[in-house]
């Protein structure tokens, strides 16, 4: 079994929320690793661990972000990571896969899916395999303990409770992984 991480310079975690009914707010994590273990590029038989680092939310405010960092929503104090490890990778087609796992926020753990694209592999010109993936997803935060929210006049919520995410990632063999980031 071959293990593969996320190269950070290369990878994108992004969500976007709806805001007041009529925008959305997005943002992005700033860190967060992940690992990947698939026998010859078998991904039926892979298994994904990631993890996130809450503080690292970024949504262009600043009071915004100390808002989302706060107790209100992902207490990064007491919580300084959200996780996801799979169960299994089920093929879909040629490349897609849902990757079924467990995403945890808050000390939560919930089942979740992610629906994936295999971008495929190739050699980057430092002589490194390189795998590409995208990923999105959606939850429902308030299953999470997200659940601050303020009522409009109209009735609406200001901020929707539908979360949608997205992942976009190059990952390198755990070799080239320590040689391209060890000194980081």
């Amino acid at each position: 079994m071959k293990t593969w991480k996320v190269d950070p310079a290369h990878a994108l975690v992004e969500f976007t929320v709806p805001h007041m009914v009529i925008g959305e707010v997005s943002g992005i994590f700033r860190h967060f690793d992940g690992t990947l273990k698939v026998p010859a590029l078998e991904f039926d038989k892979a298994q994904l661990s990631a993890r996130i680092e809450t503080a690292s939310i970024f949504t262009n405010n600043e009071a915004r972000d100390e808002h989302l960092r706060s107790a209100d929503f992902f207490d990064a104090a007491h919580f300084p990571y959200m996780t996801f490890e799979s169960n299994r990778f089920v093929p879909k087609g040629n490349r897609p896969y849902d990757i079924e796992g467990t995403l945890t926020i808050k000390g939560k753990a919930l089942p979740f899916t992610l629906h994936a694209q295999y971008r495929g592999l190739q050699v980057d010109p430092w002589g490194n395999d390189r795998l590409g993936f995208m990923a999105e997803g959606k939850l429902n935060r308030l299953l999470w303990g997200l659940k601050w929210n303020n009522l409009l006049q109209n009735g609406a919520y200001l901020i929707g409770h539908e979360v949608c995410l997205r992942i976009v990632c190059e990952l390198v063999t755990e070799e080239a992984y320590q040689k391209l980031f060890a000194q980081t």
